[in-house]
């Protein structure tokens, strides 16, 4: 399996740290690192040590060799002791021992140990682990296959108790030391785990002799071990007496896992390790990416595995990765580039942090990871929140969907107490999930949030799945060794073959009819339904045995309509007439909506042309039926033959028009003769015959028998006032109308005003006169008088041309005596009364008084009259003459 064939999501992220945190210090090129809980150490080329405490303070001095030999490896105890080895051109090992804890600014670290050896080959690694406040362990892998080990007190000069021990030909890439330590033991016991190129040993240490062999755990010469690293157990306890660490060792074709007894688990990740680490339920490998067709750039791939959910939770390719720290559980991620101007590197520093629990939880749902997300938050400290609870709703709803209900139930009952009860039984209901629902009812029902509605479906969840086992039951009746004693008219609902059973259904009906005390069990209601299931099918195949307990049904009164179980096989009309003849013959005083629809099923058959018209006929002949109705039917099926039947015979409604018609005619010769008492023959026909049936038969007259009366006179009156409020809204209305009309003439009136006047025809100057009826004036053409307004007339509009004269002045028309002959002098002076003002008086001439002269003063006045009436200055009249 390679890292794609995993599922991958990325839960963590590369954040940038604080501002304190930082590499500033560093320039130069680093030849060696380590790190432990709290404290990281960088070694230079040029000689100096960078000491990052907690706080990630900087403290740095110079080696005890300087720049001639740079420290090649390094390894920190957890109680701050520092080993560093350096190796000169003859393979001279030279191991200094920093005590830490002693650290100052100004004169570093004090050196507690040394020793000087002789080597023969190259160092690969180094590894030193603080056992007890006695043992002090060193171990350094050369890349021959051997290595140095001190296992004992710390001493000044290490030199005479480092020994020499040779594990193979190949490589040494990894030591390791596992403490363990058991409840009973007087000294703790250690182990040393030694991985080389193609394979893994584990070495049991003592004080007193060499390293005594446990087991070869590994020996594969295929893949190549590049690194290891080691997870203590931590914790002792009675189950587990001796709790053993795993050792982690990054091997190119996976990373595999091992204890002191044999291998462990195995995580399939193909590369080169160059790093791997393993903390809490995460392991981290840095693995070089190899070139491939599809990329052939250089760099690492920083990858995270979740081992608990078999995931891979972070994977980023990074070109200048230079190493992982751990520290406080907390993973820094250190970067390098390098300056080739001023031959300097810049080291960057970048963080592992996860995300919070509510980014995971979305993510992991959105991708319908739920049984991975119900593990981190049970990890997280979740496992009974409300979260965990919809987790594992959503979680019941996939496997649902995914045919897994038995799973689903189980999710289901989980969230008993945070999700609401109808999102899952809304989703059950189905028969197919009917036992899972039982499962989480019951559980539910147990609860405080629990209802009798969930107790009653509870309980009809039980009895359909007793029903459901009685089907299967019946299933079995048709191999002939079924017993019919027990057997219950309701199990003949829901089988798919009750049509071959049918004949079984009739034997029991048979006992049934015997034994009255078991047929009293069974009510009309629970027959019809039966006959409603499977009478279409029934009927199909057993026509004679259905009919024959039909009409044991009617016999025995099992039934008081047999109307619904017709309706129920109206499909077969002669089945129908057939059970209605028998009925009708064995009790002839049946209800009478029996003949009615036998009169429906011949008129059926007849319009299908299955039975004759004498059949029908003959049939209305026998019975006694209301011809009302029967005019009805036949009307609709068009059976005109028993409409002219019934017309040809008198009819019930022939009487009853003739009866309501003598009442009519009574009732008005009683209004007639009795005008005093007409309220009480205004009302209805219905309370005047109760009142008649009252006073004929002798009998005293309640109150019931008048209340009509009263009733219908209240009404009478109820309704002429409402009439009468009615018409006078309808009144107000139209005055509303009226008033707002006259309103808009008076107040929104119209005005064309001309621009000459109509008397001279002279452009109107101010003062002018205004008439409605858009003809103007000059104020002294018609001498205006302001003092009557309301008697002001216009000339122009009324019957005949009037003038206000003096009454001093004559007419000029007028015949006289001395200038009768001057026509002209006439004319003039009567074109001078339009142009001079006249105020000398207010004698009002008319056209006949001007002309009432000789005859011909009398033409020419008409003409000037003519004229003027003629040629109005309005547009809007219809002598209006543009040209003046």
């Amino acid at each position: 399996m390679s890292v794609l064939e995993w599922k991958k999501l990325d839960l963590f992220h590369l954040v940038i740290p604080p501002p304190n945190t930082n590499l500033q210090s560093l320039s130069g090129e680093i030849t060696a690192h380590c790190f432990n809980w709290n404290t990281t150490v960088f070694c230079e080329q040029n000689g100096f040590i960078h000491v990052y405490m907690e706080n990630w303070e900087n403290v740095v001095f110079k080696s005890q060799l300087g720049d001639k030999q740079p420290i090649k490896f390094c390894a920190l105890t957890n109680n701050g002791l520092l080993a560093t080895a350096t190796q000169d051109d003859n393979f001279v090992v030279s191991i200094h021992i920093y005590d830490l804890k002693r650290l100052s600014r100004k004169q570093g670290a004090p050196i507690i140990s040394t020793a000087n050896l002789p080597s023969t080959s190259i160092i690969t690694c180094m590894q030193v682990e603080t056992l007890s406040e006695k043992i002090f362990a060193l171990s350094i892998g050369f890349d021959k296959g051997d290595i140095l080990l001190h296992y004992g007190k710390l001493i000044k000069d290490l030199t005479t108790s480092i020994r020499q021990f040779s594990i193979g030909l190949r490589p040494i890439n990894g030591i390791q030391f596992e403490n363990s330590s058991t409840t009973d033991a007087v000294q703790p016991t250690c182990n040393i785990f030694v991985i080389s190129l193609d394979g893994v040993f584990c070495f049991s240490l003592n004080d007193k002799g060499p390293p005594e062999p446990k087991l070869k755990l590994q020996n594969d010469k295929k893949s190549f071990n590049r690194c290891c690293t080691i997870r203590q157990q931590k914790g002792v306890s009675m189950k587990y007496p001796e709790p053993e660490a795993l050792l982690v060792v990054g091997s190119d074709d996976a990373i595999y896992c091992f204890t002191r007894d044999g291998r462990g688990p195995c995580y399939a990740i193909e590369g080169q390790k160059k790093y791997v680490s393993w903390v809490g339920p995460y392991v981290i490998a840095v693995v070089k990416k190899q070139k491939s067709i599809l990329s052939s750039q250089p760099g690492t791939t920083l990858i995270v595995v979740d081992t608990e959910n078999k995931m891979i939770v972070f994977s980023q390719h990074i070109e200048d990765l230079f190493c992982i720290i751990n520290r406080n559980n907390k993973f820094y991620v250190i970067t390098r580039e390098e300056e080739p101007t001023s031959k300097s590197y810049a080291y960057n520093m970048y963080i592992l942090d996860e995300h919070d629990i509510s980014f995971k939880v979305r993510l992991l749902t959105k991708n319908a990871m739920y049984d991975t997300t119900l593990r981190l938050l049970e990890r997280e400290g979740y496992a009974c929140s409300e979260d965990a609870a919809i987790v594992r709703y959503q979680f019941g709803n996939h496997l649902l969907s995914k045919g897994d209900p038995s799973r689903a139930a189980k999710e289901y009952i989980r969230t008993i107490g945070f999700v609401k009860p109808f999102n899952i039984i809304s989703k059950l209901l189905t028969p197919r999930y009917n036992e899972y629902l039982i499962e989480y009812l019951e559980e539910f029902v147990k609860s405080d949030d629990s209802t009798d509605e969930h107790r009653r479906l509870l309980q009809s969840c039980l009895d359909r799945r007793d029903l459901s086992s009685g089907i299967e039951q019946l299933s079995t009746l048709q191999d002939g060794t079924h017993n019919t004693d027990n057997i219950q008219l309701g199990d003949f609902k829901y089988p798919s073959n009750r049509a071959a059973n049918f004949l079984l259904f009739a034997n029991v009906w048979q006992n049934l009819r015997k034994d009255k005390n078991l047929a009293e069990l069974y009510k009309e209601q629970e027959i019809l339904n039966f006959f409603l299931e499977s009478g279409q099918e029934l009927l199909e195949k057993h026509s004679e045995t259905v009919l024959a307990t039909i009409k044991a049904l009617v016999h025995d009164k099992k039934t008081d309509n047999i109307l619904d179980f017709l309706s129920i096989l109206s499909q077969d009309i002669e089945f129908c007439l057939n059970i209605l003849s028998e009925i009708i013959q064995i009790n002839p005083d049946c209800d009478e909506k029996l003949y009615y629809y036998m009169l429906i099923l011949y008129l059926e058959l007849w319009r299908e042309k299955k039975a004759s018209s004498e059949d029908i006929l003959n049939f209305l002949k026998n019975k006694r039926l209301r011809h009302d109705k029967i005019l009805i039917i036949c009307g609709l099926y068009f059976f005109t033959n028993g409409i002219k039947h019934i017309q040809s015979n008198p009819t019930d409604a022939e009487h009853n028009n003739n009866g309501e018609t003598i009442l009519k005619e009574c009732m008005k010769s009683l209004i007639k003769n009795f005008p005093e008492h007409s309220f009480l023959f205004e009302t209805s026909s219905r309370s005047f015959l109760m009142l008649l049936k009252s006073a004929c038969s002798n009998t005293a007259m309640n109150a019931l028998h008048l209340k009509q009366f009263f009733k219908d006179k209240s009404l009478n009156t109820f309704m002429d006032t409402h009439n009468e409020l009615a018409s006078i809204n309808d009144l107000k209305d139209q005055i509303k109308q009226s008033t707002s009309l006259i309103s808009r003439y008076k107040c929104n009136p119209i005005e064309f005003r001309n621009t000459s006047c109509d008397i001279c025809r002279q452009p109107l100057q101010m003062p002018s006169v205004y008439f409605l009826c858009q003809h103007s004036f000059h104020k002294e053409c018609v001498n205006y008088n302001s003092k009557l307004v309301s008697n002001a007339t216009c000339s122009v509009c009324s019957k005949n041309v009037n003038y206000y004269v003096d009454k001093e002045e004559n007419n000029p028309f007028e015949e006289d005596e001395e200038n009768s002959g001057d026509i002209i002098a006439g004319i003039s002076k009567s074109l001078a009364t339009g142009i001079i003002p006249l105020t000398s008086g207010n004698n009002i001439f008319t056209t006949e008084s001007l002309t009432s002269g000789n005859s011909k003063s009398k033409a020419w006045a008409v003409k000037i009259s003519e004229k003027r009436v003629a040629a109005s200055s309005n547009p809007f009249d219809s002598n209006y003459n543009s040209f003046d």
